[in-house]
Parts: structure tokens; sequence; C-alpha cells
């Protein structure tokens, strides 16, 4: 079935080294550059979508890096500091597609074609939307010079269990991702606080998440 997901913004382009626009473009504008990379797996070429945030990252001054095994299927990690007085918080989504049937699509599934304020492609729903969202938020923190009293740590991941274990991953109390099965509570340390959220997943969720986790504490 075709995935769509309903954007506030119908348009976007690439605009690295142009004046900041605004949070719902920016997401948009990810999204749309996302889209346009496919990360079919199989075989996955998650590393297009990994340089990507990189790219981005680099951009923005925000620490990044690229782990993982195979040079074809790298992980992406960036973090911003906060004072540690709280635990951090891990924002994740995986960057690879389930394959797209173009029999059964009346666009192109990577051209990212928006009609009527709704755009079309694969990965719209699963899960890249998630990713433009989270990748977002933290450029806007970046940007704000927002303090922080925690670290905010992006992740995108090709295997969100071998990326967290190439991240050594210790301690962040909340996490965003859509999960699905693939990713359990007792997966993770017990005394480590988890949240996962699970598809179906909303921008506008991700969003209120983020700001309830960084209002809270």
């Amino acid at each position: 079935a075709m995935r769509r997901v309903l954007l506030l913004v119908c348009s976007a382009s690439s605009l690295f080294g142009q004046p900041e626009p605004p949070l719902r473009d920016r997401v948009t504008m990810y999204l749309t550059d996302l889209i346009r990379l496919d990360t079919t797996n199989p075989p996955g070429n998650e590393t297009r979508v990994a340089e990507y945030l990189k790219r981005v990252a680099d951009a923005h001054g925000i620490p990044a890096e690229l782990i993982g095994p195979d040079r074809n299927r790298l992980n992406f990690v960036a973090r911003l500091k906060g004072t540690g007085k709280q635990k951090p918080l891990l924002l994740m989504a995986h960057s690879d597609v389930v394959p797209a049937d173009r029999t059964q699509w009346s666009v192109d599934p990577f051209a990212a074609v928006v009609k009527n304020g709704t755009m079309y492609g694969r990965g719209t729903e699963d899960v890249k939307s998630l990713l433009a969202a989270e990748l977002a938020i933290l450029v806007e923190l970046k940007n704000r010079g927002t303090k922080l009293d925690r670290d905010i740590i992006l992740l995108s991941a090709v295997s969100l269990l071998l990326a967290l274990q190439d991240l050594d991953y210790r301690g962040p109390a909340i996490v965003l991702e859509d999960a699905g099965t693939a990713l359990q509570r007792d997966h993770f340390p017990q005394d480590i606080a988890v949240h996962v959220l699970r598809k179906p997943l909303e921008m506008q969720r991700v969003f209120r998440a983020v700001a309830h986790a960084l209002e809270s504490g």
C-alpha cells in the first residue's frame, strides 16, 4: 500500500547554506531529501542517509559520527551536550525502508511527490518522517542555543540493537522510536528508564514528547 503523510507545508528543497527555514518547513525539507535517498532493504545502502545526516549536522556545528562495520550500512549518531543533571534523551529511527512494488504506485516512490498537501513516497510513514522530525528538533535546539540539563542524542540506525552496542549505550532516559515489535523493554538494562512510542507515530507526537521531556527533567 502506498505510504503517505499529511504535511503542513507542500513544498521543500535542499537549502544547505541558505537562511534557516521555520521548523515545520525544515521538517518537510529533510523529509523530502530523505525520501529521495533510496535505502530499500535489501540491500539497504543506509550510508546514503547517514552521510546526509552528517552533512546537516556539520553545517550546524552539531558533533556527529558514522559508526558500523559495513561501509555501505553505517549508523549515524549526533549529540548535543547538556549539563548532565538529567539522564540523556535518545531519539531513534531506522533509516531503511521496505521494498516498493512500483506497479502498485501511481508516482515514483522515491520522488517525494506532493499532491494536495500530501507527500507520497516510501518511508513517509515507516519511518523517515520520524527521522526528519527528530533531525529538525536537534537543529532547532542547536540554533536556539538552548541550555540543556541533559544530553540529546540522535541515532539513525541500520540495526537498532547493533547500533546501541556500537554506541556503548548506557543511560538515556527516554527512547522515541516507532519500534514495532523489534525493540522490546528487556533489550535495555533494567536500571534505565525507557519509554518506547510505537507506530503509528505522527510528527506532532514527537514534538510533544520531546518538549515534555525537556520541561519535566
